[in-house]
């Protein structure tokens, strides 16, 4: 046991898991092919065996992009400069995500975390794989994973 801040995402209907499983499973995936990358965020742990089910991802003490760029007196106050920075930076994970054929679906400043490195540059990372899609039916059938689901086996998620 760490005392690292962590964020769980909970869900207590047996309906609603399937997102939480999708996202796991999608992580391991890129995980597998893109190995460990600050710019996707690290589901740590999870919880899909009783309610209530979870996962646990990394902390990020900045926030989203909404909540960084708030703390910085809003967009406007950003120069130009770190906005195209933080804008190149999204393409390439989302790049990295779609060679591999994992699609995120979701990207808002809400799912765009930030760091900051040791210089205080921003550095993003993304969130929230929860509706996202991997593009290549083949690789999840070698993974004994259904299309539809993405859910019937993710003992690639328990490796």
């Amino acid at each position: 046991k760490t005392r690292d801040k962590r964020v769980f995402k909970f869900c207590y209907e047996t309906e609603r898991l399937q997102a939480l499983q999708r996202e796991v499973t999608l992580f391991r995936l890129l995980k597998e092919d893109l190995g460990e990358r600050g710019d996707i965020n690290r589901i740590l742990d999870w919880n899909f065996d009783e309610a209530p089910y979870f996962l646990e991802s990394e902390y990020t003490a900045s926030g989203s992009l909404l909540d960084w760029a708030e703390n910085q007196g809003g967009l406007e106050a950003i120069p130009l400069e770190t906005r195209l920075d933080i804008l190149g930076q999204i393409a390439e994970a989302l790049a990295a995500a779609h060679s591999v054929g994992v699609l995120h679906k979701d990207i808002k400043p809400g799912n765009v975390l930030i760091r900051t490195d040791r210089g205080d540059r921003p550095r993003i990372s993304l969130a929230d794989f929860g509706i996202g899609l991997m593009t290549d039916e083949a690789r999840l059938e070698n993974a004994n994973i259904t299309v539809l689901g993405m859910s019937d086996d993710i003992s690639i998620a328990e490796s």
